[in-house]
């Protein structure tokens, strides 16, 4: 392998064959090429000399990053976010910026930059150093402050962008290696990914162009649904944004992910890896495996961001006055669930004759909900057990509930997967409420899933003789007295 330190001046491309003939640098030297793997990124030297079009994917950028070094890095003792790609959109109203931000932790240093559009930033005309300030105060506003870690600034870059793609990756003897193919939004962190990628094709390239050729494409193209789904997030006004149809997002993008990082093993045209690329891609097509198989950690659970109550919950302020006590009602009982609000205030809320459902299957009376919660609570191993609700969805008759069970467990933060449920009033009291098995796994076990009928209909008998044997027991005392 030799390494020429020089520039390219001209690349000789032969259309009739769609070949790169020879490479020209700087200095006067003519390099002959067999194979060439152009890795200019947004330069795009084949790409322009092959006489492409460029398809836009966005308005044009402007993308401000930095590296940040760390003196006291120790990777035995880090934060979560350490661990993570931490994404941030901000907003002109909390940050005085529009735009996307990332802070990448790499080991002993930390790459943090933001992409906006440029009409918006030429109207602020705010310096680079000014931009990258805001970013480094929108993240420690929320809590990370990376600048107590990695105190070390490297050199600030700022370039004009525009995210695009080509028709073409590759032709007889060439290949557009990652971004300078596809770029997408830098947030997506993709530009590494691309370019391993192609470094991975690269032996069967040679032996095999185009053949190589297609996977290299076919895999890189699947880059584009990331990038439509980050664009959601991206022009998602955060005024408007509703809690059901963010997590909808992100799980899309995770699957959009996992889809394509399912056909990775097709690049390596090995056999075995084939098949197994084919059967787990064909799994996740006909939804065999779906997004309940995985585990989605939020840094922030989204129930506690009180700060923005007016954007997390937008139906308290827009729903008329019956439908906030409704959700008064609804998170009364969500208190009293959480223990923190005692069993008895339920009958200020709830019929006594209350419908209770859970997978339509019936559980009758307000008394055995009672006991239901009270053998929720009795979990010691669940500390600070709370029921949060994350969205309200008013119909004519009920109001749809998405919650989540969060709790400390083994002294870690926990949280559940999506708590769904019903609710019915009379009278401004609930009178029916119907629920899930499922909702229970996070305490109970993913085997209460399929024992539920079984355990529900033991506990009711249970349930039933011990009020028989109570009522029995009050009617005695009343007759002594």
């Amino acid at each position: 392998l030799t390494y020429i330190d020089d520039f390219v001046s001209q690349i000789n491309y032969n259309p009739n064959t769609d070949e790169v003939e020879s490479i020209q640098l700087q200095s006067g030297q003519i390099i002959q090429a067999s194979h060439v793997f152009d890795a200019s990124n947004h330069a795009r030297l084949i790409g322009k000399e092959t006489k492409q079009k460029p398809l836009s994917l966005s308005e044009l950028q402007q993308v401000t990053f930095c590296h940040y070094y760390s003196e006291v890095f120790n990777a035995d003792n880090q934060f979560d976010w350490q661990h993570s790609t931490n994404l941030l959109k901000l907003t002109s109203k909390e940050d005085e910026i529009e735009g996307f931000a990332w802070c990448i932790p790499l080991g002993d240093y930390l790459s943090v930059g933001v992409s906006t559009n440029k009409d918006v930033t030429k109207k602020n005309s705010q310096r680079p150093e000014e931009t990258m300030q805001k970013v480094y105060e929108a993240y420690k506003r929320r809590g990370l402050d990376f600048k107590a870690i990695y105190r070390r600034e490297g050199e600030l870059q700022t370039v004009l962008n525009q995210y695009f793609t080509y028709k073409r990756a590759y032709g007889k003897n060439w290949l557009l290696a990652g971004p300078s193919y596809n770029q997408i939004w830098y947030m997506s962190g993709s530009g590494v990914a691309c370019s391993l990628t192609a470094a991975c094709i690269a032996p069967n390239f040679i032996k095999n162009p185009q053949k190589a050729g297609r996977r290299y494409q076919r895999y890189i193209d699947r880059y584009i649904n990331t990038h439509r789904t980050i664009d959601w997030f991206v022009k998602t006004d955060v005024d408007q944004l509703e809690i059901i149809k963010l997590r909808q997002m992100v799980t899309q993008w995770l699957m959009t992910n996992i889809n394509r990082m399912t056909h990775y093993p097709l690049l390596r045209n090995q056999p075995l890896a084939n098949i197994a690329s084919f059967l787990v891609s064909k799994a996740l097509e006909y939804r065999l495996v779906t997004s309940k198989f995985l585990r989605l950690d939020y840094h922030c659970p989204v129930s506690c961001v009180d700060r923005h109550r007016d954007i997390w919950e937008p139906s308290s302020v827009t729903l008329d006055q019956k439908k906030i006590m409704r959700e008064a009602t609804i998170k009364k009982l969500f208190l009293i669930i959480s223990n923190q609000l005692p069993l008895s205030e339920v009958e200020t809320i709830m019929h006594k004759k209350v419908n209770l459902w859970m997978d339509r299957k019936p559980i009758w009376g307000i008394t055995i909900w009672k006991i239901w919660v009270d053998y929720l609570q009795s979990k010691k191993e669940f500390k600070n057990l709370t029921l949060c609700v994350e969205e309200f969805i008013h119909h004519e008759k009920h109001i749809n509930i998405l919650a989540r069970w969060t709790a400390e467990v083994n002294g870690r933060y926990a949280q559940s997967h999506d708590v769904i449920g019903k609710v019915y009033f009379e009278r401004e009291k609930l009178i029916r409420i119907e629920s899930k098995a499922s909702n229970y796994t996070f305490i109970l076990g993913n085997n209460f899933v399929h024992d539920h009928i079984l355990f529900m209909t033991i506990f009711k008998v249970v349930c039933r003789y011990i009020f028989r044997k109570t009522s029995n027991l009050f009617i005695f005392e009343k007759r002594k007295l």
